[in-house]
């Protein structure tokens, strides 16, 4: 997702690659990947005081990802539809 949004070739997206100091990824832009991996993974943004950008590489938001609650429209037992 990160290598087509950014147009890197996959294996320049290295799980230890910083993000603005390797490869020039912008805080605002670094946000906007993050939320879309949010919404297809189906979980909630972090809470406003969490600064995104002080994970810096793939493997950081990778491993912040599943720590994030569960989007309520897709818990089980919440009416959301497959």
């Amino acid at each position: 997702m990160y290598a087509t949004a950014l147009g890197y070739p996959p294996e320049v997206l290295t799980a230890d690659a910083d993000l603005e100091a390797d490869l020039g990824v912008d805080s605002i832009k670094q946000t906007e990947l993050f939320a879309q991996a949010v919404t297809r993974f189906g979980r909630t943004l972090p809470t406003e005081g969490t600064r995104l950008t002080s994970h810096t590489t793939l493997d950081a938001l990778a491993d912040l990802l599943p720590t994030l609650p569960p989007r309520p429209s897709s818990a089980p037992g919440t009416g959301a539809r497959p």
